[in-house]
């Protein structure tokens, strides 16, 4: 907990917001508050496709303690190529609320759940081209609710995230897997919001 998060303006405007430090962790939402180091990201995100698989190891998202986001969109997608951008304290708060039920998360016992409710109502999904969501977490110490501060280093990794929280809504860590994947897609696709700009300028 000695390390601190740099310290710098994440939007250079009237309203410039710095990461301040409150009982050493960084001032977000009461529930979800963390320390990190800041030269490793605190999130990683990556999807690897069945049929693409060993195309490109690099991460798709990268978050960085003090709200910063490195996306890296493939060549064969619109936008390709490095992109920067940086989160305000609230979005950066929402998108810890959203990955803070993953963190415990036993996907093992969460596939075993899904498996024997498949069995018991006979609904089963299955795709040859499966995609597999990768979420790396990295915190120095995380609190929740006020709780006892954790480490955290792991990684949660699941196929077809999306599809089976759709299939089968009652289990609810697969709700929340699918929370934080969708929550970490919308980083990914943040760069195509410049297309949209452009063609309402036109």
């Amino acid at each position: 907990m000695n390390k601190k998060l740099n310290r710098r303006a994440l939007w250079p405007t009237a309203v410039a917001l710095t990461v301040t430090l409150l009982t050493g962790f960084p001032a977000l939402a009461k529930d979800v508050q963390f320390t990190a180091a800041s030269d490793i990201p605190i999130v990683r995100f990556s999807r690897e496709h069945a049929m693409m698989r060993g195309v490109s190891d690099a991460p798709l998202v990268a978050v960085f303690g003090d709200g910063r986001v490195v996306v890296e969109r493939p060549v064969y997608m619109k936008r390709p190529g490095r992109h920067e951008f940086a989160l305000n304290s609230a979005e950066l708060s929402m998108l810890l609320t959203a990955l803070a039920p993953v963190i415990d998360l036993d996907v093992d016992a969460l596939r075993r759940e899904r498996d024997e409710l498949a069995r018991s109502s006979g609904q089963y999904y299955m795709t040859l081209d499966e995609t597999v969501t990768h979420i790396e977490l990295n915190f120095e110490q995380f609190v929740r609710d006020n709780g006892r501060a954790t480490k955290v280093a792991r990684t949660q990794s699941m196929a077809d995230v999306q599809i089976h929280a759709e299939t089968y809504p009652t289990v609810r860590g697969l709700v929340s897997l699918a929370g934080a994947e969708a929550a970490l897609m919308g980083l990914f696709e943040r760069p195509l919001a410049k297309d949209t700009e452009g063609a309402r300028d036109e």
